[in-house]
């Protein structure tokens, strides 16, 4: 796999992917290797499968294991921005169709099974790598592909069930297919085109970004192209749209709109909030949460940050983050400075500048969520270029979808890496893989010390890759034990108040009726409705944790005198408590 010059050597891509699908498959084994998972939407993915299974793929809804206790569903174990009703049945707002088409490997292989199509994606996203560089960067192909493979968060989210990496995929062939057009000075590859939009339109049916991705490839386009190529919009857009058709359909008969329950929603939302904006209406905080997102996107050390109470930019970590991201600003700029200049000391400065900042902000053990901390290899597209056409395209259209993520997006929550960004990570690498190539073009005599500067900076990103899989294990492993205590509890009717907990609780949705209460409001009347059913055992998890009274559920009575009393409380670790309460009359004098 030598970068020396021409085209990769033979076997090369079979090397690679030969290399990341061992990486990827390990790091599956050591997420997955407890049975539980790290996010929440993960989880509640499993539900789907599950869900899916159970009704023979006839069903889109999910059952509620509490509905006899709770018909209404307003104890439904899921918030309003996760879970829905519509005619009568509860549905999660994920679109179906991933954990439909995960349903078969987990069928065969079990919860590993889950696992099945990440690590597809994230193959794919590396094949796609390949396949594109060998035409633009034909000498560093194999690098560049094992780089995205091994040195991005592509490497965490393969390992994941969450569909990610193949929105990665999907981004990457679109961008591989537009980008060798344009390379090649071909006026018109219509199928090219129509294979890009295809592949655009197929990341609707699985995240609501993809739409984003699709407007940006698709204004770039027109805005970088010749005039006698801007004409290739059009098979793109109709690719999209031949992709998209039938999830349109499906989902307006499903949800009773075409881009889904959440992306209608997000859009609706989202258009109005622009509005007020543009009318001077709630102006300055709407500017003050774009900047948020943008902290968030490029900068932030701790994706915990964005909820912090005060509106805008969070006080917590940003001085660090901005630290961090001053370090790699400024190693991109020793790096340009140092190839044009052809100065060594530059560059090595600039390798030191990397180093400082990626090993501060991987030491902290926190989920980073910034682009520049979990993908150092960013900084390399400063190194002086050439800048052809099919350069400018793509990053024109990364900018652009960058700015849709910061102007429509609210947060990415749980994260390594800024996931929202993941589908253009792997053309971001090639533009940095075609300005080192540049810059050694440029200046031979830099070549030892550009190819040790881009080395130093490869492995930062193996290193923080290696830390995502370090936290994410560990989360993991916090998570099972949180659901195995949950579990344990003596009675199968679980409430708490704690959303994270029950939405985490996939594995053990259909052994317990789990119920969720966001206030002292809800609680009351969740205990009212189960005295009225005289359930006569029921657990409960606080968000209070030790600071929870039991005797304010004992101060409950039914109006026909039936009250809870606390037979059970343990604090089993950390502020996790799980109290037990037992059914039982009381003298209708005693009754309040």
């Amino acid at each position: 796999m030598s970068a020396t010059g021409g085209q990769p050597r033979p076997g090369a891509a079979l090397a690679v992917l030969a290399l990341c699908a061992a990486t990827f498959v390990a790091a599956a084994f050591l997420l997955n290797r407890e049975g539980g998972f790290w996010s929440p939407d993960s989880a509640l993915r499993y539900v789907q499968v599950e869900s899916l299974l159970r009704s023979g793929f006839r069903d889109a809804s999910v059952p509620y294991p509490a509905a006899e206790l709770d018909p209404a569903g307003r104890f439904f174990p899921a918030s309003a921005w996760f879970h829905f009703r519509r005619d009568g049945r509860d549905y999660l707002s994920y679109p179906p169709y991933f954990p439909a088409a995960s349903a078969v490997p987990y069928r065969v292989l079990g919860h590993y099974g889950l696992i099945v199509l990440p690590v597809l994606g994230g193959l794919l996203a590396v094949w796609a790598t390949f396949a594109a560089l060998r035409t633009l960067v034909p000498e560093l192909a194999a690098w560049g592909a094992a780089a995205v493979g091994l040195a991005t968060p592509l490497l965490v989210y393969s390992g994941l069930f969450w569909d990610h990496s193949l929105a990665a995929a999907l981004g990457a062939g679109a961008f591989a297919l537009t980008a060798v057009t344009l390379a090649r000075g071909e006026e018109a590859r219509v199928r090219a085109l129509l294979a890009a939009g295809a592949l655009l339109g197929l990341g609707f049916w699985l995240r609501n970004e993809m739409y984003l991705l699709a407007v940006a490839v698709g204004l770039a386009w027109l805005a970088t192209c010749a005039p006698r190529q801007r004409a290739g919009v059009v098979p793109l857009a109709v690719g999209v749209a031949l992709a998209a058709l039938p999830v349109w359909l499906m989902n307006l008969r499903l949800f009773g709109n075409p881009m889904g329950w959440k992306a209608g929603g997000l859009v609706a939302g989202r258009s109005a909030e622009v509005a007020q904006a543009v009318t001077g209406t709630g102006t300055v905080g709407w500017l003050a949460e774009r900047g948020a997102n943008l902290y968030h996107v490029l900068f932030a050390l701790d994706f915990t940050t964005i909820f912090a109470d005060a509106p805008g930019i969070p006080p917590q970590a940003v001085t660090a983050g901005l630290l961090v991201g001053g370090f790699l600003v400024g190693a991109a700029w020793l790096f340009r400075a140092g190839g044009q200049r052809r100065a060594q000391r530059l560059l090595a400065a600039g390798a030191l500048a990397a180093s400082a900042g990626v090993l501060f902000a991987a030491s902290g053990r926190t989920p980073l969520a910034g682009l520049l901390p979990a993908v150092p290899l960013v900084v390399l597209a400063a190194l002086p270029a050439r800048w052809d056409r099919w350069q400018r395209f793509v990053a024109v259209a990364c900018a652009l979808y960058v700015a849709a993520v910061v102007t429509t997006g609210s947060h990415a929550g749980l994260q390594w890496g800024p996931r929202y960004l993941l589908p253009i990570v792997p053309a971001l690498v090639w533009l940095a893989a075609t300005a080192l190539r540049d810059a050694r073009a440029a200046a031979p005599e830099l070549w030892p010390s550009l190819r040790t500067s881009a080395g130093i900076v490869a492995a930062l990103g193996v290193l923080v890759q290696a830390a995502g899989l370090d936290h994410v294990s560990t989360v993991t492993t916090n998570n099972v034990r949180a659901l195995a205590v949950v579990r344990a509890a003596p009675s199968d009717v679980v409430a708490s108040a704690i959303g994270y907990l029950l939405m985490s609780a996939g594995p053990i949705y259909f052994e317990k009726r789990l119920m969720l209460v966001d206030t002292i409001e809800d609680l009351e009347a969740l205990v009212q409705t189960l005295a009225e059913r005289r359930v006569p055992e029921w657990t409960y998890v606080p968000r209070s944790g030790p600071d929870f009274d039991p005797r304010v559920v004992a101060g409950w009575t039914a109006p026909d005198g039936w009250r809870y009393l606390p037979v059970r409380d343990r604090l089993p670790y950390a502020n996790l408590r799980v109290v037990t309460f037992r059914g039982a009359p009381v003298p209708a004098s005693a009754a309040r």
